[in-house]
């Protein structure tokens, strides 16, 4: 092999070694474990109105109440078009693991699987920091 291309393969081998890594670990982070699901509810909160919709923390009350465990829940965004206007329903979502034997009890509470949120290959959502 020449030197140039020694040079080279030492010169990307760091950055694609980092970048694999990223996304080997958010892809193990994004999936649920074996005979659990994610699954997911809309804040109600509304565009331009700072603190409106629930808490992750009602959101998370009201499993509880219905006998279903969360094993980790975090607050997101889906990525379905909605109309952009001050005082219509934001895409903030609330997001839940729970066990796949709870799906149909958190469905009749209004969750839904996020597996409804992919669209062509993409999760459909993403986590972010709660805003409230």
């Amino acid at each position: 092999m020449s030197k140039n291309k020694e040079l080279l393969i030492m010169r990307f081998q760091k950055p694609l070694f980092v970048v694999l890594t990223t996304l080997v670990l958010s892809a193990c982070n994004a999936t649920a474990k074996p005979g659990q699901v994610t699954i997911y509810i809309s804040t109600q909160a509304k565009q331009c109105e700072p603190g409106t919709g629930t808490s992750l923390k009602d959101s998370d009350n009201a499993l509880a109440n219905a006998g279903i465990n969360t094993e980790r829940s975090a607050c997101g965004v889906h990525g379905m078009p909605i109309m952009a206007m001050c005082g219509a329903k934001s895409a903030d979502i609330h997001l839940h693991t729970i066990d796949e034997k709870d799906l149909a009890t958190a469905e009749s509470l209004g969750y839904k699987s996020v597996d409804k949120l992919a669209y062509k290959g993409e999760k459909g959502y993403r986590e972010q920091t709660c805003s409230k």
